[in-house]
């Protein structure tokens, strides 16, 4: 009888083994699958991260041209001509990259350049160049600014187009870039809005949103083919447009809602 016993739990001892070695098995085959397939999902991403790295390098390095257009354009104005010569001088070598865009900001058929120039950091200095006195001359540097068109709610106009810089405690400082063009003038056209203001100004006065490609205009493989694309696009564009307005108009019913 007390054999019995004995051989019994023997049997017990080694049914408990033999279970925890497959118990054993079955996990470390559960790991492996798990870190095997964790390991591919992981490449697969890594993979699928370097692939967009590589396409926001190229969409960097693109000059940034409109869909192909054989709309004919003339380069040989006498504001085409200088614009170009004065990008191809100061712009064929720089330390760093130069992007810009033509538009009309004074509705006088004679468009203004616009420059933004990135150092070797991607530090951006925004200019304005324009003809005065026949000659291509810019603004004074403006620290990582943006170009804005103002649109007045109570006077139901628009306003000026503003180049939107920082001062030093960071609030917004609006220059009227189109109200006295002259670099050398100590008039003040700009004004400084504080982020308490901020919320009265909006009540006021609308940002108008609008699209216009920053082309590519530094390096020595800028030339008469690149600014084609440069006019072109400055030919097609229309600020304010029909898009703008029904932009304004749906701000306006909003903010009477």
């Amino acid at each position: 009888m007390e054999e019995n016993v004995i051989v019994q739990k023997k049997n017990n001892y080694t049914l408990i083994i033999i279970i925890g070695i497959i118990v054993l098995a079955l996990g470390g085959l559960g790991y492996y699958l798990i870190t095997n397939n964790a390991n591919k999902e992981e490449t697969r991403t890594s993979k699928k991260e370097k692939k967009e790295e590589k396409e926001e390098e190229i969409d960097d390095d693109d000059p940034g041209y409109i869909e192909e257009d054989d709309t004919p354009v003339t380069i040989n104005t006498d504001w085409g001509l200088k614009y170009y010569d004065y990008i191809r001088s100061k712009y064929a070598s720089v330390n760093g990259y130069v992007q810009g865009y033509l538009l009309d900001i004074n509705d006088d058929d004679v468009p203004e350049l616009f420059l933004f120039e990135y150092d070797e950091k991607e530090n951006c200095e925004v200019y304005m160049a324009y003809i005065m006195g026949g000659s291509v001359v810019k603004t004074k540097g403006f620290n990582e600014a943006r170009l804005t068109l103002l649109y007045d709610v109570k006077n139901e106009k628009f306003d000026n187009w503003y180049i939107v810089t920082f001062d030093d405690e960071g609030n917004d400082v609006y220059v009227d870039i189109a109200k006295n063009l002259d670099p050398t003038s100590s008039i003040d056209n700009s004004f400084t809005l504080s982020e308490d203001e901020r919320e009265e100004f909006d009540k006021k006065y609308i940002e108008v949103p609008f699209s216009i490609t920053e082309y590519k205009l530094s390096g020595i493989d800028f030339d008469e083919d690149a600014y084609t694309d440069v006019i072109r696009q400055y030919n097609k564009t229309e600020i304010p447009n029909e898009d703008v307005m029904d932009y304004i108009n749906e701000i306006i019913k909003d903010m009477n809602s």
